[in-house]
This record gives structure tokens, C-alpha cells and sequence, in this order.
């Protein structure tokens, strides 16, 4: 049976979608740095907010990172405070303060990083290298995510949600690949121009709620569809 006849409803989709966008390094603008590495701050901290909401880690083995020393090490100098303290409390409310306190940490480090690499002269839209980064403290923020990826794509649940995502992203591939007039308007134009790679950055661009339903949507016509005996 395809995909596109199959019934049922997905509910939803952890950990989040994930599709690379298509884009030339060569012609990075600062926006699209910005837009990027964003992305990748929400993705580090979105992924430690699942893995402890579905109870495949413990806060205790992701603050067994070194990150965490750095980040010690950096509410100490910027708000004279202890780490250990601010979240030594109750349970419910530990994951949300450490989780706030690594993207304080992340953000400001683009920050300072990102102002090293600025100067008077740099014209905009002729970038050729990278400006807006983590700077020194690339490898240990890249090694963090790694790391909680490591422990927890063995885990079974994780790896049956990974499989429904990508059975999502690659339903929905296939089906605006095959006619791109289910594409919006405007991203039919852009299709008309850049072709398939409109159709990646579509669905890359999509949050993982209208990914579902664009999905359900699919099922309901091809459901129909194959009812009154058309493929």
C-alpha cells in the first residue's frame, strides 16, 4: 500500500524534525548567520528539554558535561552567583532554570564571540568566512550536543520517534516532489526558479505541528483519493 493511502493521525513528532537547508556558504549574509547558528541554539536546547520531559536522561548526567563547569565558571564572573545554588530546587523546576541558564550561557557567548570578529570595514554582502559564531568555545558547545545525542539515540523511544519524523519528511518530499502545484503560490514561483530545493527549504521551514498537519492533510486526499479508485 503507499504511504499516501495509509490511515491514521499522527499526534506527534519527537525529537524535532530535522532537514537541512540548502544554502551557498560562499554568500552568507550576517542575517542568515544569525538566522543558523539560532537555529542551532534552539535545537541544542529544545533536545535537552525532550530528552528530560520523556525521562531519557537525567538532569544529572547532562550536567556530568564539562560545559557546565564553563558555565559554573561564567555565572561566577558575569553575576558573581553560584551555579549549584541558583538550581538547587525542587525537580520540576531544575530542568526549567538549567535550561535557562545554558541558553544565557550560549547566547551571550555568540555574543562576545561574534563582537571579536566585527569591524568598521566589513561590508555586509560581500562576506566570504564566518562572523557570527561561538568562537573558542565552539568544540565544547558542539561536543555538548553531541554528547546527548550519543546517550540517547540508542535509547529505543527515541530512535521510533526519529523514524517517524523522517517517514513525515520524507512522505511530504515525495509528495510535493511528484506534483509541485500542492506547493503554496508563492513557493510554486520560487520553485519555478531554484526548483527541488524550494521544496527541502519548504519543509525545513516548517515547525513540527504544521509539518503534521500537512501530513494528515496528505493521508485525508490520498485516502480519498484511492476510496473513489483514482492513484
Amino acid at each position: 500500500m503507499d504511504k499516501s493511502t495509509f490511515k491514521g493521525t499522527i499526534i506527534s513528532i519527537q525529537p524535532r524534525i530535522r532537514l537541512t537547508r540548502s544554502f551557498d556558504e560562499s554568500s552568507y549574509t550576517l542575517e542568515g548567520q544569525v538566522v543558523a547558528i539560532a537555529d542551532e541554539i534552539a535545537q541544542i536546547t529544545h533536545d535537552m528539554d525532550d530528552f528530560l520531559r520523556y525521562h531519557v536522561l537525567t538532569i544529572g548526567q547532562f550536567l556530568d558535561h564539562d560545559i557546565f563547569d564553563d558555565i559554573r565558571d561564567f555565572y561566577l564572573n558575569k553575576y558573581e552567583l553560584n551555579f549549584d545554588n541558583l538550581i538547587d530546587v525542587e525537580d520540576n523546576r531544575k530542568k526549567e532554570i538549567t535550561i535557562r541558564c545554558l541558553v544565557d550561557y550560549l547566547v551571550t557567548t555568540l555574543i562576545n564571540e561574534t563582537e571579536k570578529e566585527l569591524d568598521n570595514n566589513l561590508e555586509a554582502f560581500k562576506i566570504r568566512r564566518r562572523i557570527v559564531s561561538f568562537g573558542s568555545k565552539k568544540k565544547l558547545i558542539n561536543d555538548f550536543h553531541k554528547y546527548i545525542n550519543n546517550k540517547c539515540f540508542s535509547e529505543y523511544k527515541v530512535k521510533e520517534m526519529d523514524r517517524r519524523g523522517r517517514d513525515v519528511v520524507e512522505s511530504l518530499y515525495n509528495y510535493y516532489k511528484k506534483d509541485p502545484r500542492r506547493l503554496p503560490e508563492s513557493t510554486q514561483i520560487k520553485y519555478k526558479k531554484r526548483g527541488i530545493t524550494t521544496i527541502v527549504d519548504y519543509i525545513s521551514g516548517m515547525t513540527d505541528r504544521y509539518a503534521i498537519e500537512k501530513y494528515n492533510e496528505m493521508i485525508e486526499i490520498g485516502s480519498f483519493l484511492f476510496s473513489v479508485g483514482i492513484e
